[in-house]
């Protein structure tokens, strides 16, 4: 039997440890450190009024490749006006450093955890999109002609397509000197100011380009008119007149100050011209009204100018409705009496009436309000004849009384 010797021995062993050494517990280069872009911004709604657009929506709730916590530095804002007759831009034409209109900063960072006396950890909170709010002023396209009713506006693709023309063969009608109908590219029917928003983070890393926004830029809807402010004992109503057919309708709250930027009452268009709310007496309300088009494509609304504000204080001139059933019981040195209480929002209580022989004047017992339905008369005196009724009041100042009760009649033991 043949024996290694000490050398080759030698060199065998440190091939071995060559080969194994890299795999006995040495790490490999790191991986490159992830770095994802915000998704698409949420709750995309824009506005057109006569002067101005407003584009609301809210910051990324996640990235782009659905991980959490959201990255999120900025929005910006890119618009880009076509005029009627054109085609629809492609968006890469509209997000350029020429077209950006505006930028709204950074997310604030969220308030540290309370510390709890539990070892575990609370769960972290869903991500909470924060609303934001972009004002443009865009003067209204008085030179283009209005389009006719037969041509809306196209739907908007991410990349516009050219339609292509046929070739003309031998054995096509133009070749056979038929005359060949051109293709028909359907343009914008008005003039048109597309709008795009572009999430970023770590200040230039691009997230989800949100789609296009197209905003008319024609005429607005006309103006509702005579908007008229009422109340009673539980709402307070604002009715008008439609100025156009076909109007739906949202309702602001126009008490000062006055903000451009303020969401509507109304969360969807009203169909009807009457807005109610609960009333709050003593307190100024001021409402006004906006007519509304939906536009062609997208969340996109076209809003009229607004009807002059109406405005009511409301004052509490209103009664509880009266007592009913009311019943008097006689006994030695007393006289107990019941009734039917009454609903109502700001009820206070009842005073219970007293008067003797005709009754013609009925006086209060007392002058604070009594909080249930029944009250004993511990003054009345044996052989005299009483008269009674029961009023409700509620907690205006000075109190509005209801109407009397039934009148009810006992002698006194």
């Amino acid at each position: 039997m043949s024996r290694l010797s000490p050398l080759p021995l030698r060199l065998l062993l440190l091939g071995v440890l060559v080969v194994v050494a890299p795999a006995c517990g040495k790490r490999g280069p790191p991986l490159p450190p992830l770095r994802p872009a915000p998704g698409p911004v949420t709750d995309v709604t824009v506005v057109r009024r006569e002067d101005s657009v407003i584009v609301r929506f809210s910051t990324p709730i996640k990235n782009m490749d659905g991980t959490e916590p959201v990255l999120f530095d900025r929005a910006e804002i890119y618009a880009l006006t076509v005029s009627a007759g054109k085609l629809s831009p492609d968006p890469s034409k509209v997000v350029q450093p020429k077209n950006r209109v505006g930028e709204l900063g950074k997310q604030a960072p969220p308030a540290p955890k309370p510390a709890t006396a539990d070892a575990t950890a609370a769960p972290d909170e869903p991500p909470v999109a924060r609303p934001l709010v972009f004002v443009e002023k865009v003067a209204m396209d008085t030179t283009a002609p209005p389009a006719p009713p037969a041509a809306p506006l196209k739907p908007v693709p991410t990349a516009v397509p050219v339609p292509t023309v046929p070739p003309v063969t031998a054995t096509s009608p133009a070749a056979a000197g038929a005359t060949a109908t051109p293709p028909v590219i359907p343009g914008l029917a008005v003039t048109t100011r597309f709008y795009v928003i572009v999430p970023y983070a770590n200040r230039k890393r691009v997230g989800a380009v949100s789609d296009l926004l197209p905003v008319p830029i024609g005429a607005v809807p006309v103006a509702p008119q005579q908007a008229t402010l009422t109340y009673d004992e539980t709402t307070v109503t604002l009715t008008w007149v439609t100025g156009e057919d076909g109007e739906t309708f949202h309702v602001y709250d126009a008490t000062p100050p006055l903000t451009e930027t303020a969401k509507p009452l109304t969360l969807t268009p009203l169909a009807v011209t009457t807005f109610t709310q609960p009333v709050v007496f003593g307190k100024p309300v001021c409402l006004q009204v906006r007519g509304v088009k939906a536009a062609p494509l997208g969340p996109i609304s076209l809003e009229s100018a607004p009807v002059n504000a109406a405005c009511v204080t409301p004052v509490d001139t209103f009664p509880p409705p009266a007592p009913s059933g009311l019943i008097a019981f006689a006994a030695t040195g007393s006289m107990t009496l019941t009734w039917d209480g009454v609903t109502a929002a700001d009820l206070a209580g009842y005073l219970v009436l007293r008067g003797e022989g005709t009754g013609e004047k009925l006086q209060p017992l007392s002058a604070t309000p009594v909080t249930g339905t029944s009250f004993t008369d511990t003054t009345a005196r044996a052989g005299t004849r009483y008269i009674y009724a029961v009023v409700a009041v509620d907690n205006a100042v000075p109190a509005n009384r209801s109407k009397e009760s039934n009148r009810v009649e006992e002698t006194g033991r």
